[in-house]
């Protein structure tokens, strides 16, 4: 699948997965395009990765606000991650990835598509 092909797959899911969010959560803010030159100071921080999909416009953050206004509620990220990896074959959730962080949810605001093995 081409790059762009993607891309229009990937922004169709997340405004559907968007409005799964807004009828479960009352607040949810993010980030989607992120430039070369902030992927890169970020991964310098140790907070990404330079080859970031994020710059490809096929991932977004997001941070989830529980009932009580915490958003870092880990069961709320493992529950959207879960809804988000079965929205698409080429949908992929920070949740599940290893090596970063602490506990299970490592990523948990990440939500991307796989492209080139990078997720």
């Amino acid at each position: 699948m081409k790059l762009s092909d993607k891309q229009f797959e990937f922004a169709k899911t997340m405004s559907l997965f968007e409005v799964w969010l807004a009828r479960h959560f009352k607040y949810v803010r993010g980030e989607a395009l992120r430039s070369r030159p902030e992927a890169q100071r970020l991964a310098k921080l140790g907070l990404g990765i330079v080859n970031s999909n994020h710059c490809l416009k096929l991932a977004q953050d997001l941070i989830i606000f529980d009932e009580n206004g915490d958003p870092w509620n880990d069961e709320v990220y493992k529950f959207a991650a879960d809804k988000w990896i079965k929205m698409h074959p080429l949908a992929r959730a920070g949740y599940y990835f290893k090596g970063r962080g602490k506990g299970p949810g490592r990523d948990g605001p990440h939500f991307s598509f796989i492209h080139n093995g990078v997720q």
